[in-house]
């Protein structure tokens, strides 16, 4: 029986059960275009959903300056004896930040009722968020966050 065993790893390439493609290495273009075309399609599916997240996190950014804005504001008018929002940023008790992706906030943006940042660069460029400070709504057109009211 040895023999026999012998005698076909002779006759076949490779030996037994290694087939015909044991003397090539490496993947056919075949394969390599497939797997290009998988990459492709998962990539055009995941990339517009990371914009998009990305995008959101930079609207947080904003929001958590305007609701610590909106806290000093709350502290200025339990101080104020007529019970009146601040009407400069300067009179708040706390520090305008200097921010990435949105105009740092000033008094052309701040009134009595709310306040307005304005999106500095990227694909939403001059979009608005703002925040009222009697209800702590936020308001303008910032696309990412959605459902936005007007800012007064």
């Amino acid at each position: 029986m040895k023999a026999g065993v012998s005698t076909l790893r002779s006759k076949v390439p490779g030996g037994v059960g290694k087939g015909l493609r044991s003397s090539s290495a490496g993947f056919t273009l075949l394969e390599l275009l497939m797997v290009v075309i998988v990459i492709g399609i998962l990539a055009s599916i995941g990339l517009p959903q990371y914009l998009r997240v990305t995008e959101r996190v930079r609207g947080v950014e904003a929001i958590q300056v305007l609701g610590s804005l909106r806290v000093a504001q709350g502290r200025y008018r339990a101080q104020s004896a007529s019970g009146a929002f601040a009407l400069a940023i300067t009179d708040l008790d706390t520090d305008a930040p200097t921010m990435k992706y949105w105009d740092t906030p000033a008094a052309a943006n701040f009134n009595g009722t709310s306040m307005r940042l304005k999106r500095t660069s990227g694909t939403y460029s001059s979009n608005v968020l703002g925040i009222s400070w009697s209800t702590g709504d936020l308001c303008g057109n910032f696309v990412p966050q959605g459902g936005l009211s007007a800012c007064p």
